[in-house]
């Protein structure tokens, strides 16, 4: 939980002099809801500077009361403000796959704002040089339900760096106002030029996976492929191997093999990826489905 602090000055006027006493109240409210009791403060003089601390840092209203007691008894309120707190998006981009020459960005939505228009907007320095629309899908994964998207983004260099921002447009509940925010910033770097090839077989009752690298600059590591068999709907996980390679000249080879799980199933290769000093662990490199 987040939290921000708030000043301001309270001001009043009393000529007549009916005044025992002045304070103000606070209270914060979330979808018209008091999320705490009301707190007060005494106000000493007609110009009174205040400052409140650790307000919650979330999408609500904080009503502010100046009250005055008067002399011959009871109280008046003399103004209330209401002031909106800084509405939060609470979205969620990734850098899913990171290529010499492309991009895998995903973004996880705010869940209040399944409506809004999410963008990704890739810079070269101050150079914007990509922007694209995120789609939001509906996942099913096994009866198991989430909101999310992914864009590739191509025509990148390597050995390059590159600002993304992921950002959202959308309508304000609290002020009826179309906004367009950046809710979160990374910076990557793409990879030296290398390339990577796999290729499935049924042989008798096996499945043979040869993987095929060309990697000069040794971006990839721990190659493993992992197998999935299909269910009942959903794909079950059945085992996982470090494929082992062997180098001739430039090029490294390796082979994965098991017995095949059905006649459906899944293969999921990832490895480990260095890039510019920054270890990326386990980076999608392929995913293929056979289905008969």
């Amino acid at each position: 939980m987040k939290y921000l602090d708030l000043s301001g000055t309270s001001k009043y006027i009393d000529n007549k002099n009916e005044y025992s006493s002045v304070y103000l109240e606070y209270q914060y409210f979330v979808d018209g809801v008091a999320t705490g009791s009301i707190e007060t403060l005494n106000v000493t003089s007609p110009t009174y500077p205040f400052y409140i601390e650790g307000l919650p840092y979330e999408n609500g209203t904080i009503v502010i009361s100046l009250f005055a007691t008067l002399k011959t008894g009871g109280n008046i309120l003399l103004k209330q403000s209401t002031l909106s707190s800084p509405f939060l998006i609470n979205a969620s981009g990734y850098i899913d796959t990171i290529e010499p020459y492309s991009l895998i960005v995903s973004i996880y939505p705010d869940q209040t704002l399944l409506d809004a228009t999410y963008f990704a907007i890739i810079k070269q320095g101050e150079t914007e040089i990509y922007r694209s629309n995120i789609t939001i899908l509906l996942i099913d994964n096994g009866g198991y339900q989430y909101y999310y998207g992914s864009q590739t983004i191509p025509s990148l260099l390597p050995e390059t760096t590159y600002e993304v921002n992921f950002g959202i447009s959308f309508t304000n509940p609290y002020t009826g106002l179309s906004e367009t925010r950046v809710f979160q910033t990374d910076e990557v770097t793409t990879p030296p030029y290398y390339s990577f090839s796999a290729t499935i077989q049924e042989v008798d009752t096996n499945v043979l996976v040869t993987l095929t690298l060309y990697d000069p600059s040794n971006v990839l590591s721990n190659l493993k492929v992992t197998l999935f068999n299909y269910n009942e709907g959903s794909y079950i996980y059945v085992t996982e191997s470090i494929v082992a390679l062997s180098s001739e000249e430039d090029i490294k080879t390796g082979i994965f093999e098991h017995f095949l799980p059905g006649s459906q199933y899944r293969i999921v290769i990832t490895g480990d990826k260095n890039i510019d000093g920054t270890l990326y662990p386990s980076q999608n490199l392929q995913t293929v489905e056979i289905i008969p």
